[in-house]
């Protein structure tokens, strides 16, 4: 493994990576590994822009703009998350309706009030996150050695 991929805000370190040295401290088991933020990688591609934008199949409730989320991202690299995956805040082209609040969900695991169906969920939310990156980026690889 040589390279870290994440999806998040931030633009030189991605926030995930602050997030993970403030658990682990600076000399974690991965600092010496490369961070890639596909989110900058996606804000800073025009093409990649474009087609989300044209396809539009990701759209925050009550605005037109596409959105630039990891959703989006799946969408374009043939990648589709089910309905309780998604975000409960966003419309999608498919017309089904995100359920995930992901927020709420860690909230309830962490206070204890969560249960066997909740551990279950966030798993799936983020089994299908590490894999979707895992194949955008892999299928990024791809399109740069042509």
């Amino acid at each position: 493994m040589n390279s870290v991929v994440v999806f998040s805000g931030g633009e030189i370190e991605s926030d995930e990576l602050h997030r993970f040295r403030e658990v682990f401290g600076k000399n974690h088991v991965l600092a010496q590994k490369t961070w890639v933020n596909m989110h900058v990688v996606l804000r800073k591609s025009s093409e990649m822009k474009r087609s989300v934008r044209d396809h539009r199949y990701v759209r925050k409730i009550g605005r037109q703009m596409a959105h630039y989320s990891l959703e989006a991202l799946e969408w374009e690299f043939g990648i589709r998350r089910c309905p309780d995956l998604r975000g409960h805040d966003c419309t999608y082209a498919d017309q089904a309706t995100g359920n995930m609040k992901i927020l709420e969900l860690l909230k309830r695991l962490r206070t204890g009030d969560g249960t066997d169906e909740d551990s279950a969920l966030l798993e799936a939310y983020c089994r299908q996150d590490v894999e979707s990156l895992f194949k955008v980026a892999r299928e990024s690889e791809k399109i740069l050695r042509r």
